[in-house]
């Protein structure tokens, strides 16, 4: 199990583990728990931020309820998430919805990253103010 570099499982808060809580250290250990969910510090975003590539930007047309995924590279500005031009079917989302998710999907069989958050469109960018964020994978069998 590797995670991002840096990660003190020591100083780490408790990972959620279906209905159980265990350590991180636990998981850290390679002991099979279902899946694993680390809650992210936002104060820790631009450090675990340096451990991934392009992730994907996730809006909601509220008219269908359809889901719109299209692949980005957030650079993080004043504790906010910058997508420069996502396109106009994630700014159209965005001004009638909102709230948003980011996904990095995971270096080899590492974490993925998830940040939720709300967003703001400007000019062609979206800003995302987060409101969340946890290291996410399911555990080894």
């Amino acid at each position: 199990t590797s995670l991002p570099r840096g990660t003190d499982i020591r100083r780490t808060r408790r990972c959620h583990v279906a209905s159980s809580v265990v350590s991180v250290a636990s998981a850290a250990r390679g002991v099979s728990l279902g899946v694993v969910s680390i809650q992210v510090q936002l104060d820790d975003l631009q450090r675990i931020l340096a451990d991934f590539d392009a992730g994907y930007l996730l809006t909601v047309d509220p008219s269908t309820a359809r889901v719109k995924v299209v692949s980005v590279r957030p650079a993080l500005v004043d504790g906010a998430l910058v997508v420069a031009g996502p396109g106009r079917g994630s700014l159209a989302n965005v001004r009638a919805n909102p709230a948003v998710t980011l996904v990095w999907p995971p270096r080899e069989a590492g974490f993925s990253l998830i940040v939720d958050g709300n967003a703001e469109c400007f000019s062609d960018d979206v800003r995302i103010t987060p409101s969340g964020a946890v290291l996410h994978k399911p555990a080894a069998s």
